[in-house]
């Protein structure tokens, strides 16, 4: 935003105060991440002046050249996410609702999904509602924010919601509290991603796949255990 000064965000209301004033966007980001990655990884955030953020409602159109952008509301990897169709082009942009695609597990160059379940606000029924919604849409192509364009839409989403079921399994079976809990949410996740590559063939394979998921399935054990302890205190 600093380096387009005419440009305007479109985000969901939720989040546009976290723009405007992301003092605690950036404590929550350090929560999960410790400070020092959280700058390796995002460094300094800056404010957006208010007048350039656009709160985006449910179905609200925006114009961008010929193309016309849909938002739609997309809770279940967090409350505050947006995806946005453009349905000129027949293409949607997903955020972290359906997840990661690596091009390092790509099968002959057929992309395939993760799910993300970090913290601290995931909610699997609407997640997968979320996704499919996206399907309905029938794209021809989804961008996702980690990483890039994929095909195959309807296919990655069935793959995806696969996968929600599975890891909200595993989270529901695991004993105990605390580290002891976590620990084996996480061992669950990681047998599940070595099943699911051989079941798949993806390229890395045994400690390399678990070593080049391993940020990843820290975070998704983090965000399912915190979705039990709320799941727990609402029964």
């Amino acid at each position: 935003m600093a380096a387009l000064p005419n440009a305007q965000v479109v985000v969901h209301p939720r989040g546009a105060r976290h723009l405007i004033d992301p003092s605690r966007l950036w404590q929550a980001t350090c929560a999960v991440h410790g400070e020092a990655q959280a700058f390796a990884l995002y460094g300094y955030l800056m404010p957006v002046p208010e007048e350039r953020v656009i709160p985006a409602t449910e179905g609200q159109r925006f114009t961008v050249g010929d193309h016309t952008i849909v938002a739609f509301d997309a809770p279940g990897h967090a409350r505050h996410h947006l995806f946005y169709w453009d349905e000129t082009a027949r293409i949607v942009f997903t955020g972290d609702t359906l997840g990661l695609s690596y091009r390092e597990l790509d099968v002959e160059g057929r992309p395939t999904v993760v799910p993300t379940t970090t913290p601290s606000e995931f909610d699997p029924d609407a997640l997968v509602a979320t996704t499919n919604r996206i399907a309905a849409l029938a794209p021809e192509k989804a961008y996702l924010t980690h990483f890039g364009g994929v095909t195959e839409v309807a296919r990655l989403v069935a793959e995806h919601n696969r996968l929600v079921d599975a890891y909200v399994g595993i989270a529901r079976s695991a004993r105990g509290e605390g580290t002891t809990r976590h620990l084996e949410i996480l061992e669950g996740l990681r047998a599940l991603m070595l099943e699911e590559g051989e079941r798949q063939g993806w390229p890395l394979t045994g400690e390399m796949l678990l070593e080049f998921l391993a940020w990843d399935l820290e975070l998704n054990a983090q965000g399912l255990g915190i979705w039990r302890d709320r799941t727990s205190r609402a029964v």
